[in-house]
This record gives C-alpha cells, sequence and structure tokens, in this order.
C-alpha cells in the first residue's frame, strides 16, 4: 500500500497535470500528437511521458485512429481527477 502510494505521486508531476487539466478542457478527448506539444510547449519525449504516466494512473485511454493519428480520451476516473484538478486550482487561485 505504502510503495502503491509512493508510485503514484512520483508518477504525478506538473506535465502529467497540465496534460490531464488540457484533455479536460478540450472536452475528454484529444486527436493528434504534433498540436498538444505545440499548445503545451513540452518536447516529444516529455509529453510522451506524460501520456504514458497518465494511462498508467488509469485516467485516460489511448487509441489509433485513420493514418496513425493518437486518440486520447479521459476514462470516467481520469473525468473524476480532472474535475478534482480544476477545484484545486479554484482553491489555490483564492476563486
Amino acid at each position: 500500500m505504502i510503495y502503491s502510494m509512493r508510485r503514484t505521486l512520483e508518477t504525478i508531476d506538473i506535465r502529467t497535470l497540465r496534460l490531464l487539466n488540457y484533455i479536460y478542457e478540450k472536452g475528454g478527448e484529444i486527436i493528434g500528437f504534433r498540436d498538444v506539444a505545440t499548445e503545451l510547449h513540452m518536447g516529444y519525449h516529455t509529453l510522451k511521458a506524460a501520456i504514458k504516466d497518465l494511462i498508467y494512473l488509469g485516467l485516460i485511454d489511448k487509441q489509433v485512429g485513420p493514418n496513425n493519428i493518437m486518440i486520447i480520451k479521459l476514462t470516467d476516473k481520469g473525468r473524476k481527477a480532472a474535475e478534482l484538478l480544476k477545484k484545486l486550482i479554484k482553491l489555490l487561485e483564492g476563486d
């Protein structure tokens, strides 16, 4: 249990939270990779690692669409986590 919690906390970093929030703000689904990297100002490897972490945590599902275009969707757990993240951001900003 302690190891599991430690691993989860090590997986959650700013890039992971930024990507989770971005997907949530885009309606829970994003298509493509290049535009996401550009909008979030993340390099290829950083974005790929964040996607891997969100998959590990069970917060997103990744599929491959036509022409090998990546499709990422929030899971139910991911949507709940993103909603909690939004509440935390709002609390920290004092709104």
